[in-house]
Formats: structure tokens, C-alpha cells, sequence
């Protein structure tokens, strides 16, 4: 019979090493790490899978808040676009009544029922007025509305049913009333005819010569829906940063239109009237307003630099100025880096959503050409200001030529078709510069990524992925 265990041998003690927990996937190795957002203890290989797995649901995820964002865009420019046509439409009321009160006005200044001989005399030597119709009048008001927009000084007098008449054509006047021979009489220069054309000479630009159109209620709307998009001038945003990397683009030598506008739903909030990446767009964007601060913070630098260089440069200089001078630049020092930093951010994040792959990601961090130089980021972050004055200039010539295809569009002329088909292929090839100049903006943004450590830092941060 065999003794019985000694109990006095028996312990609780275990080494360190052996209470150790193991990895929960693979349930081999021990737990190096310890993920919050798993709420699991891993190693490094299960933990650099299971990261893996995240970046593709982010990529997922990314898709439908691309969707989501686009929804939101479209329903911004819906809600602007209604406000838009109220104003245009309280702008058309209004002309409208002071229209028919200077009308009931000049009724009342004419004389009251002449005799019978009065009449007959009068008859002789001045014709009757026909009156107006309401048609009539809706066509007038629209011109006096464009006559104001396009600035054009009015008469002072008040419009008579006979000048009223006589901005219409005659075939209209025609179809309304009894013809009559009218006197002449002095009228100015109609705002929807060039001067080129009134003296009978040829021009390249884009009139509106929808003066012949009938004189129904449909016309009329349609020209009140056009009302709003007409004889806006169009302005060059204008940047000391853009004016510091790029020079004045070179004219196109296309005129269209009465001039040039802005649209009112170009850019408030989401950038260019591109189809594009609504995210892409405002990262841009951000993008965009930190490198015009930092040339702003840079310049100011500079500036006080020369302030204190010409203190200095004095004999009998007063030391509590030059103090306060230096403590301005390490102030102005201290926000360009916080700036610098925002804006290597703004890029990293630009760079991830760029490379949404895991595979073209992780490919990207293992290069072996990464290093850090300075000279080669002031370089790229200049091609990028560049890029985006060429861009902005683009973005302005297509708005101008689009509009000169709305125009165009309503021309009553032989030559209207071939004039809507050569600004259109002019839009092509300037939308096609855009999307050119935009690519080559996205390849800078991977340079610096490569020759920058702290782009690279922060996008490692971002993806969660653990450096060499």
C-alpha cells in the first residue's frame, strides 16, 4: 500500500511568467496587448489582424457617409435655391407696381373729354393711343427690370401706353391691337441689344435677341426664371497667399454675356458646383484656410523681423521696444506651429482617405524611401497654392462660359447652335484642366506624406497602426 501525500509539500506559489494571460484569439501566445475598443487581451500578430478587420469596416463605413453627406449637399443647395426665387420674385412684384402706378399716374395728367371739333382736329394731326394689354405690360416690366440690373440710366419721364408700346415688336402690337401710324418717338438704347448689333456690325458676343418672342404668359415666366441668373457680375476671389505662388492667369480671350457674375449657390459652403467628394472637398477646403494662415503668420513675422532690424540699426535704440518686438515674433512663432501641425493633420487624414485599401495603406507605410526634409514640404505646400489658383481661375472661366450657353440657348438666330456647341466643348476642356489640376494636387499630398515624419506620425495615429 502506498504512503499518502505529504501535504507539507503542497504550495500556492506560481511564477509571474506562468500567470500570465494568453492571447484570446489565438489562445497560444501571451497577451502583450490589451485593446480597449475589443475589450480584449491579444498579441501583437492577432492585434494587427483584428486592426486590419477595422480598417475595412471604416472603408465601409466611409461609403455611406460619402452618401449621406452628398444627400445633405443637395438638400443645403434646394433650401438656397427657394430662397433665391423669393427674392426674385418680391424684386418682380415689386416692378410690377411701380409699373402700373406710373401708368394710372399719366392717365390722370391727360385732359379731360375734348368737344366734338377738338376731336376732329386732333384727330388730323395726332393719332390715338391704343391701350395696352396685360401681356404688353408683363413684357415691359421684365425689360425695365433688366434695364435696372444691367444699370443703364432711365428716362425720368413716366411710360405712356405709346412708349410702352414701342419697346415691343411690331408684330406683337400687331396681334394685340389695331394698327395705327404712331409718331416717333425718342426712346433709349434697349439693354438686350449690343451696341455692335444696333449699328449693323458683326460681334462674338452673346446677345439676347428674344425681343421677337410671343407675348404669352409662358414667355413670361420663362424670362422671370431666367431673371435671377441675369447680369450678376462675376468676381475674382482674390488672396495674398494665391498672389504669392501664382501669377495672373492668361485671358481666354471669350467674352459672354453682358459680363461676368457669381452665383449665389457657387461656394458658400461645399467648395466648387462639381459632382465630386463632398468630403474630399471640405478636407480641401480646411486644407486651403490653414496654408493661407500660415503665409499670413509668416508674412507678419517677416514684417516685424524688419521692424526690429531697423530699431536696432538706430544708436540710441530703446531695449523695452526691442522686448516687446521679440516677445510679438515668439507669439506669432508659437501660433504658426500650432497651425503647421493642423494642417499636417488635415493632410495625413487626406492621405487616409486616399488609401482606403488596408493593403495600399500598409504598403504606403513600409516604404523605405520615407525620410523627413524640409525643403521638400515648403515645396509641395507652394505647388498646392498654385494648383489652386489655377484651379479657382478655371472654376470662373467655366461659370462664364456656362453662362454664355444660357444665353446662347435663347438666341433666335441661325448661328445659335453653333455658338451653344463652341462654348460647350470649351467647357469640356476646362472642366478636364480641373480635374488635371486636381489629380496633380492629390500627388503632391502623397509626397508630403512621404517626405514629411510628422504627416507620417499622425497617420499612423490615426490608423491605429504601430510603427517600425
Amino acid at each position: 500500500m502506498l504512503d499518502a501525500e505529504d501535504p507539507s509539500f503542497a504550495t500556492d506559489f506560481e511564477p509571474p511568467e506562468l500567470r500570465q494571460r494568453g492571447c484570446a484569439l489565438c489562445g497560444a501566445a501571451r497577451a502583450t496587448i490589451e485593446c480597449t475598443l475589443c475589450n480584449q487581451v491579444l498579441c501583437g500578430a492577432c492585434e494587427r489582424r483584428a486592426h486590419e478587420r477595422l480598417l475595412i469596416r471604416y472603408a465601409q463605413w466611409s461609403q455611406e457617409f460619402v452618401e449621406m453627406a452628398k444627400m445633405s449637399r443637395r438638400m443645403k443647395l434646394q433650401e438656397l435655391e427657394q430662397q433665391q426665387q423669393a427674392k426674385s420674385a418680391a424684386a418682380v412684384a415689386a416692378a410690377e407696381a411701380d409699373l402700373r402706378i406710373k401708368h394710372e399716374v399719366t392717365r390722370q395728367q391727360q385732359p379731360s373729354v375734348p368737344t366734338t371739333s377738338t376731336m376732329k382736329t386732333q384727330h388730323k394731326s395726332v393719332p390715338e393711343t391704343p391701350a395696352v394689354p396685360q401681356p404688353v405690360l408683363d413684357a415691359v416690366r421684365v425689360k425695365a427690370e433688366r434695364v435696372n440690373a444691367d444699370g443703364v440710366q432711365q428716362s425720368t419721364e413716366p411710360i405712356t401706353d405709346l412708349q410702352a408700346l414701342s419697346i415691343i415688336e411690331p408684330a406683337a402690337v400687331a396681334a394685340e391691337a389695331p394698327p395705327v401710324a404712331a409718331p416717333p418717338v425718342k426712346q433709349e438704347l434697349r439693354p438686350s441689344v449690343a451696341p455692335e448689333l444696333q449699328r449693323g456690325h458683326t460681334s462674338h458676343f452673346v446677345v439676347d435677341l428674344t425681343d421677337d418672342d410671343d407675348m404669352q404668359d409662358t414667355s413670361v415666366k420663362s424670362e422671370q426664371q431666367h431673371l435671377a441668373l441675369q447680369d450678376v457680375p462675376i468676381k475674382a476671389e482674390t488672396s495674398a497667399w494665391l498672389a504669392s505662388v501664382a501669377s495672373p492667369p492668361p485671358s481666354s480671350g471669350v467674352a459672354v454675356g453682358n459680363g461676368t457674375r457669381s452665383d449665389a449657390l457657387a461656394e458658400d459652403d461645399f467648395g466648387s458646383f462639381t459632382d465630386g467628394d463632398p468630403i474630399m472637398t471640405t478636407m480641401i477646403s480646411e486644407y486651403n484656410r490653414l496654408s493661407e494662415s500660415i503665409f499670413n503668420l509668416e508674412s507678419e513675422i517677416l514684417a516685424v523681423q524688419v521692424k526690429l532690424k531697423e530699431l536696432v540699426a538706430k544708436p540710441d535704440y530703446d531695449m523695452n521696444e526691442v522686448v516687446r518686438y521679440s516677445a510679438t515674433i515668439n507669439q506669432v512663432k508659437n501660433n504658426l506651429v500650432k497651425e503647421t501641425h493642423k494642417r499636417n493633420a488635415v493632410v495625413a487624414r487626406l492621405v487616409i482617405y486616399l488609401k482606403q485599401d488596408p493593403t495600399e495603406l500598409k504598403v504606403l507605410f513600409e516604404d523605405a524611401g520615407a525620410t523627413d526634409i524640409a525643403h521638400v514640404q515648403a515645396s509641395s505646400h507652394r505647388k498646392c497654392a498654385r494648383f489652386e489658383a489655377s484651379i479657382r481661375a478655371k472654376h470662373v472661366e467655366t461659370r462664364q462660359l456656362k453662362r454664355g450657353i444660357e444665353e446662347a440657348i435663347n438666341m433666335k438666330s441661325k448661328d445659335a447652335y453653333a455658338e451653344v456647341a463652341r462654348l460647350g466643348a470649351m467647357v469640356v476642356t476646362s472642366e478636364n484642366a480641373i480635374r488635371e489640376l486636381e489629380d496633380a494636387r492629390l500627388a503632391e499630398f502623397l509626397l508630403l506624406f512621404q517626405f514629411s515624419l510628422q504627416i507620417r506620425n499622425a497617420a499612423r495615429t490615426m490608423a491605429n497602426i504601430q510603427g517600425p
